[in-house]
């Protein structure tokens, strides 16, 4: 697992549980927290990339990538008018 996941989802995991359920956060062995919130983490991490891969659906021939980013012009461009990729 990187770094940056471990440290977005494990440690976002790690603190909700010790928000909401404290004494099962407690009930894990506080050698064993670690690798415990580091592979949550990177499971989150795997469902997410899948979810948004299937949310994504597949990407038809020939479109620009930078359509796909969710605009009709290229990142940044303005005005619009004279970015427009139409």
């Amino acid at each position: 697992m990187s770094a940056a996941s471990w440290a977005k989802y494990g440690h976002l995991a790690m603190r909700h549980w010790q928000r909401t359920d404290p004494d099962r956060y407690r009930a894990i062995p506080e050698s064993e927290r670690e690798a415990f919130f580091s592979q949550l983490g990177e499971q989150a991490e795997t469902e997410i990339q899948q979810l948004q891969d299937a949310l994504a659906g597949p990407e038809p021939a020939g479109r620009p990538i930078w359509r796909r980013w969710g605009g009709s012009t290229w990142p940044g461009c303005r005005p619009r008018s004279e970015c427009s990729g139409s």
